[in-house]
């Protein structure tokens, strides 16, 4: 059993017990959350524009990932479960 898989339910997310560790703080909890909407996060960041010569480019933004990083820490161990 691969590290990360103990630490989701059957349909892949995270299970209660790490959501509350990580909002009391713990670190490693609080990096399975983060490893879970990785891709989703990227997915905001990624910049698309077309060129004047119709090249299609896409970049992501790294300031706006770690911007987003951040904010999602915050609001995590700034939840209140009752």
């Amino acid at each position: 059993m691969k590290k990360n898989e103990k630490n989701r339910n059957a349909y892949g997310t995270p299970n209660g017990r790490i959501v509350v560790q990580a909002v009391s703080g713990d670190i490693d909890s609080i990096l399975v959350l983060l490893d879970f909407y990785r891709r989703y996060i990227g997915s905001l960041t990624r910049i698309s524009y077309t060129q004047e010569d119709g090249k299609e480019v896409s970049f992501y933004d790294s300031d706006l990932r770690d911007e987003l990083y951040t904010k999602f820490i915050d609001a995590t161990v700034m939840f209140d479960i009752r």
